[in-house]
């Protein structure tokens, strides 16, 4: 049998054109577990910028930065299993200079709070995080979160950790409620 997709697909594009017009309508996802957001980081016109040091791998260490942040618009994660309901954004194309090593990362915030679940960072293939506010706060204010001196671990067994300052903006528009 074959699944009917025109019924479909008007109240779909409808609800795609109603929010690329500011209408207002926000998106919820069910957390799989999953990578996959159903946004492409695009340019924002915002700059972003992080210093790594104190890696174990002294080759990470130094100053990324973007004038013109790639970052995917805010969505928002219903709860599944052991991870609470989450708003979440990527962001990439942070360059070292003196390098070229290529920086990018998710990170995921708990709605109606400044308190953030994780963070993840990406430097050259290897993945770090830190869980909660460790060194990181959401400023709702300046639309970006901050790293003070936050300490992530390698998620990938090598027990190597990183140590992160810097700023990585958010995207403010058509964010969805409480994000």
């Amino acid at each position: 049998m074959k699944f009917p997709v025109r019924p479909f697909l008007a109240p779909l594009l409808a609800a795609g054109l109603l929010s690329a017009c500011g209408g207002g309508v926000s998106f919820s996802f069910v957390d799989d577990g999953g990578d996959d957001f159903f946004d492409l980081p695009f340019r924002s016109g915002r700059p972003a910028f992080a210093t790594v040091s104190a890696a174990g791998d002294a080759r990470l260490n130094g100053s990324y930065a973007s004038d013109d942040a790639r970052l995917t618009h805010v969505f928002r994660f219903r709860a599944r299993g052991s991870t609470p309901e989450t708003c979440r954004f990527q962001f990439e194309d942070l360059r070292q200079a003196a390098t070229g090593a290529f920086m990018s990362g998710e990170i995921q915030y708990l709605p109606d709070t400044d308190k953030l679940f994780a963070s993840f960072i990406v430097i050259e293939g290897r993945e770090f995080r830190v869980d909660g506010n460790n060194g990181v706060r959401l400023d709702r204010g300046a639309n970006s979160v901050v790293y003070e001196g936050a300490v992530l671990a390698s998620t990938q067994g090598t027990g190597q950790t990183v140590t992160l300052d810097g700023s990585i903006p958010l995207r403010n528009e058509d964010k969805p409620a409480g994000c």
